[in-house]
């Protein structure tokens, strides 16, 4: 399992009921992007190629837990600014459309 390089300082009170997923948007080359994400309870660490993964990884996540609560954290990215703005894009697109069906 690869290591997951984050953010030391995110803590969770002990007592806090709550699933936490980190993940950091990544660039793979000049024109490539994916987005590394860890469950803090597993230790599970995906690689998501793509915004449909990335919400696969959440939903399995949260569907196996037993924590009545879901915090989904955005670490700092060295990403390419363009890599960031596209993952941003395209994550606004799904959950819009994941609205409208809803």
């Amino acid at each position: 399992m690869q290591e997951f390089q984050g953010n030391q300082d995110i803590k969770l009170n002990s007592d806090e009921n709550v699933l936490e997923v980190l993940a950091s948007i990544e660039s793979a080359d000049d024109d490539t992007w994916y987005i590394k994400v860890m469950n803090r309870d597993t230790k599970e660490i995906a690689i998501c190629k793509s915004i449909e993964e990335y919400s696969n990884f959440l939903n399995n996540a949260a569907n196996s837990s037993d924590k009545e609560h879901f915090k989904a954290t955005w670490l700092p990215s060295k990403a390419k600014p363009e890599h960031i703005n596209e993952v941003r894009e395209e994550l606004f697109k799904f959950y819009e459309k994941f609205e409208d069906m809803g």
